[in-house]
């Protein structure tokens, strides 16, 4: 009877993360994109975005329009970048409500 239990446990745990995980891939979405040795420059300079690690990060198009990266284009023109990962927002310059 104990074992019953316990696989029934287990079972819901398993059903619930595989639940979660469905949720989450509902939210994706998978794209082609074109990465075209894009360059950016900033006043005539050319900025060479990278991560935090250090790792080139390189625009791309996507249905006609170009992507960049935000952080290296709003630290480029000299304006603080800050994610608000709970609002899922990228302020560039000057935040509302700046004491979060």
């Amino acid at each position: 009877m104990i074992k019953r239990i316990q696989g029934m446990i287990v079972g819901i745990i398993i059903g619930s993360m595989l639940a979660a995980g469905s949720l989450y891939a509902a939210n994706t979405k998978t794209l082609q994109v074109t990465f075209n040795n894009i360059r950016i420059f900033v006043d005539g300079i050319q900025i060479n975005p990278t991560n935090p690690s250090g790792d080139k990060i390189e625009p791309f198009i996507y249905n006609g329009t170009t992507y960049l990266p935000v952080r290296a284009v709003g630290e480029a023109l000299g304006q603080k970048v800050y994610w608000d990962a709970v609002e899922q927002c990228v302020y560039i310059g000057a935040r509302p409500n700046a004491s979060r």
